[in-house]
Protein backbone atom coordinates (compact mmCIF):
# COMPACT_ATOMS: atom_id res chain seq x y z
CA UNK A 1 0.00 0.00 0.00
CA UNK A 2 1.28 3.73 -0.40
CA UNK A 3 0.40 6.74 0.50
CA UNK A 4 -0.14 5.82 4.26
CA UNK A 5 -1.78 8.42 6.60
CA UNK A 6 -1.65 9.07 10.39
CA UNK A 7 -3.96 10.77 12.51
CA UNK A 8 -3.52 10.85 16.50
CA UNK A 9 -6.78 12.38 17.65
CA UNK A 10 -8.60 12.89 21.25
CA UNK A 11 -5.34 12.92 23.37
CA UNK A 12 -5.99 15.48 25.83
CA UNK A 13 -9.74 14.30 26.03
CA UNK A 14 -11.23 11.85 28.88
CA UNK A 15 -11.72 8.72 27.84
CA UNK A 16 -15.88 7.55 28.33
CA UNK A 17 -16.17 4.43 29.66
CA UNK A 18 -19.26 2.23 29.15
CA UNK A 19 -20.85 -0.51 30.75
CA UNK A 20 -20.37 -4.00 29.90
CA UNK A 21 -23.88 -5.16 30.71
CA UNK A 22 -25.07 -3.24 28.06
CA UNK A 23 -29.29 -3.43 28.05
CA UNK A 24 -30.74 -5.39 25.77
CA UNK A 25 -33.94 -5.95 23.19
CA UNK A 26 -34.16 -2.33 22.82
CA UNK A 27 -35.40 -0.63 20.11
CA UNK A 28 -33.40 0.83 17.36
CA UNK A 29 -35.25 3.08 15.03
CA UNK A 30 -32.97 2.63 11.37
CA UNK A 31 -36.14 4.03 9.34
CA UNK A 32 -34.64 7.80 9.23
CA UNK A 33 -31.13 8.90 8.25
CA UNK A 34 -30.97 11.05 11.20
CA UNK A 35 -32.07 8.02 13.31
CA UNK A 36 -29.58 5.92 12.34
CA UNK A 37 -26.75 8.50 12.31
CA UNK A 38 -27.35 9.47 15.83
CA UNK A 39 -28.01 5.49 16.96
CA UNK A 40 -24.10 4.78 14.96
CA UNK A 41 -22.10 7.67 16.15
CA UNK A 42 -21.88 9.44 12.65
CA UNK A 43 -20.98 13.15 14.15
CA UNK A 44 -18.34 11.39 16.73
CA UNK A 45 -16.46 9.60 13.96
CA UNK A 46 -17.05 12.73 11.96
CA UNK A 47 -14.97 14.47 14.28
CA UNK A 48 -12.09 12.80 13.75
CA UNK A 49 -11.62 14.10 10.60
CA UNK A 50 -11.10 10.34 8.99
CA UNK A 51 -9.54 10.58 5.52
CA UNK A 52 -11.21 7.68 3.46
CA UNK A 53 -8.73 6.25 1.66
CA UNK A 54 -8.67 6.90 -2.60
CA UNK A 55 -7.75 3.63 -4.27
CA UNK A 56 -4.53 1.71 -3.29
CA UNK A 57 -4.33 4.42 -0.77
CA UNK A 58 -4.79 3.43 3.20
CA UNK A 59 -4.94 5.21 6.12
CA UNK A 60 -4.75 4.86 9.81
CA UNK A 61 -5.78 6.30 12.91
CA UNK A 62 -5.74 5.93 16.42
CA UNK A 63 -8.33 7.25 18.82
CA UNK A 64 -9.76 7.20 22.44
CA UNK A 65 -13.84 7.90 21.39
CA UNK A 66 -16.10 4.84 21.86
CA UNK A 67 -16.69 4.14 18.58
CA UNK A 68 -17.20 0.40 16.96
CA UNK A 69 -16.13 -0.75 13.81
CA UNK A 70 -19.71 -0.82 12.45
CA UNK A 71 -19.87 2.81 13.66
CA UNK A 72 -16.96 3.54 11.15
CA UNK A 73 -19.16 1.57 8.43
CA UNK A 74 -21.71 3.08 8.75
CA UNK A 75 -19.94 6.85 8.31
CA UNK A 76 -17.92 5.49 5.19
CA UNK A 77 -21.43 4.57 4.04
CA UNK A 78 -22.82 8.00 4.38
CA UNK A 79 -20.27 9.19 2.54
CA UNK A 80 -19.18 7.09 -0.21
CA UNK A 81 -22.95 5.67 -1.36
CA UNK A 82 -24.39 1.81 -0.11
CA UNK A 83 -22.34 -0.94 0.52
CA UNK A 84 -23.21 -3.62 -2.28
CA UNK A 85 -21.36 -6.24 -0.43
CA UNK A 86 -19.79 -6.84 2.63
CA UNK A 87 -17.52 -9.70 5.03
CA UNK A 88 -17.59 -9.10 8.54
CA UNK A 89 -15.27 -10.84 11.01
CA UNK A 90 -16.13 -10.22 14.49
CA UNK A 91 -15.50 -11.12 17.78
CA UNK A 92 -18.00 -10.35 20.00
CA UNK A 93 -21.59 -8.31 19.29
CA UNK A 94 -24.34 -6.70 21.10
CA UNK A 95 -28.18 -6.06 20.00
CA UNK A 96 -27.45 -2.39 18.57
CA UNK A 97 -24.27 -4.17 16.48
CA UNK A 98 -26.81 -7.30 15.33
CA UNK A 99 -30.05 -5.19 14.61
CA UNK A 100 -27.79 -2.33 12.70
CA UNK A 101 -26.37 -5.98 10.57
CA UNK A 102 -29.78 -6.89 10.04
CA UNK A 103 -30.61 -3.59 9.20
CA UNK A 104 -27.52 -3.44 6.58
CA UNK A 105 -28.38 -6.78 5.31
CA UNK A 106 -31.61 -5.29 3.83
CA UNK A 107 -29.47 -3.09 1.38
CA UNK A 108 -26.53 -5.29 1.05
CA UNK A 109 -25.93 -8.50 0.60
CA UNK A 110 -23.85 -9.61 3.99
CA UNK A 111 -21.83 -12.53 5.32
CA UNK A 112 -20.02 -12.68 8.69
CA UNK A 113 -17.92 -14.82 10.58
CA UNK A 114 -18.62 -14.52 14.56
CA UNK A 115 -16.61 -15.70 17.19
CA UNK A 116 -17.90 -19.29 19.14
CA UNK A 117 -19.30 -17.04 22.08
CA UNK A 118 -17.85 -18.90 25.45
CA UNK A 119 -20.44 -17.26 27.78
CA UNK A 120 -21.17 -19.51 30.20
CA UNK A 121 -25.66 -19.04 29.35
CA UNK A 122 -25.47 -18.71 25.88
CA UNK A 123 -27.73 -15.27 26.34
CA UNK A 124 -25.45 -13.66 23.25
CA UNK A 125 -25.12 -16.53 21.31
CA UNK A 126 -29.58 -16.89 21.28
CA UNK A 127 -29.97 -13.47 20.94
CA UNK A 128 -27.99 -13.29 17.63
CA UNK A 129 -29.51 -15.72 16.50
CA UNK A 130 -32.97 -14.77 17.26
CA UNK A 131 -32.00 -11.26 15.51
CA UNK A 132 -30.46 -13.14 12.25
CA UNK A 133 -33.21 -15.74 11.65
CA UNK A 134 -34.89 -12.87 10.10
CA UNK A 135 -32.41 -11.54 7.38
CA UNK A 136 -30.79 -13.36 4.66
CA UNK A 137 -27.34 -12.55 5.89
CA UNK A 138 -25.15 -15.76 5.77
CA UNK A 139 -23.81 -16.57 9.68
CA UNK A 140 -20.43 -18.82 10.16
CA UNK A 141 -19.62 -19.63 13.76
CA UNK A 142 -15.60 -20.20 14.50
CA UNK A 143 -12.94 -19.84 17.21
CA UNK A 144 -12.64 -16.09 15.66
CA UNK A 145 -10.83 -13.52 17.27
CA UNK A 146 -10.46 -11.20 14.28
CA UNK A 147 -12.07 -7.34 13.82
CA UNK A 148 -12.42 -6.93 10.37
CA UNK A 149 -14.51 -6.28 7.64
CA UNK A 150 -13.96 -6.19 3.96
CA UNK A 151 -17.07 -4.02 2.13
CA UNK A 152 -17.44 -3.09 -1.32
CA UNK A 153 -18.96 0.29 -2.45
CA UNK A 154 -19.12 0.59 -6.16
CA UNK A 155 -15.57 0.42 -7.31
CA UNK A 156 -14.18 0.70 -3.96
CA UNK A 157 -12.83 -2.23 -1.93
CA UNK A 158 -12.67 -1.34 1.53
CA UNK A 159 -10.82 -3.24 4.27
CA UNK A 160 -10.86 -2.16 7.88
CA UNK A 161 -9.00 -3.74 10.53
CA UNK A 162 -8.13 -3.47 13.87
CA UNK A 163 -8.76 -3.15 17.44
CA UNK A 164 -12.08 -2.17 17.33
CA UNK A 165 -15.22 -4.73 18.64
CA UNK A 166 -18.57 -4.21 16.55
CA UNK A 167 -19.93 -3.76 20.07
CA UNK A 168 -19.10 -0.85 22.44
CA UNK A 169 -15.70 0.54 23.03
CA UNK A 170 -13.67 2.53 25.26
CA UNK A 171 -10.33 2.62 25.34
CA UNK A 172 -7.41 3.01 23.22
CA UNK A 173 -7.95 1.95 19.47
CA UNK A 174 -6.35 1.44 16.42
CA UNK A 175 -8.21 0.85 12.93
CA UNK A 176 -6.45 1.28 9.50
CA UNK A 177 -8.80 1.18 6.15
CA UNK A 178 -7.06 0.31 2.89
CA UNK A 179 -9.12 0.91 -0.32
CA UNK A 180 -7.52 -1.93 -2.77
CA UNK A 181 -9.59 -5.05 -4.69
CA UNK A 182 -6.62 -7.36 -4.15
CA UNK A 183 -6.75 -7.03 0.17
CA UNK A 184 -10.59 -7.46 -0.81
CA UNK A 185 -10.37 -10.55 -2.54
CA UNK A 186 -7.40 -12.08 0.09
CA UNK A 187 -10.85 -11.55 3.14
CA UNK A 188 -13.40 -12.93 0.69
CA UNK A 189 -10.97 -16.34 0.24
CA UNK A 190 -10.10 -16.44 4.19
CA UNK A 191 -13.92 -16.03 4.93
CA UNK A 192 -14.50 -19.06 2.26
CA UNK A 193 -11.66 -21.32 3.83
CA UNK A 194 -12.72 -20.58 7.44
CA UNK A 195 -16.56 -21.37 6.47
CA UNK A 196 -15.16 -24.25 4.40
CA UNK A 197 -12.49 -25.88 7.13
CA UNK A 198 -13.47 -24.34 10.92
CA UNK A 199 -16.85 -23.95 10.81
CA UNK A 200 -18.87 -24.66 14.36
CA UNK A 201 -22.73 -25.78 14.11
CA UNK A 202 -24.87 -23.21 15.40
CA UNK A 203 -26.43 -24.69 18.49
CA UNK A 204 -29.46 -22.68 19.12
Amino acid sequence: MNDWGLIETDWNNKISFVSKKEQTNRIFDFTSKQSLNEIMKFSIVDNLNLNIPKKNESEFIITTKPISLLDVINYIEQKKGNINEGYLFLFTINDKAANYICELSKRSELKVIISDLMNSKREKERMITRIFDNTNTEIVFCHNHAKLAAIKINDNYYVLSGSMNAGNNARIETLQISNNINLYDFIVKTYDKLKTEFQINKRY
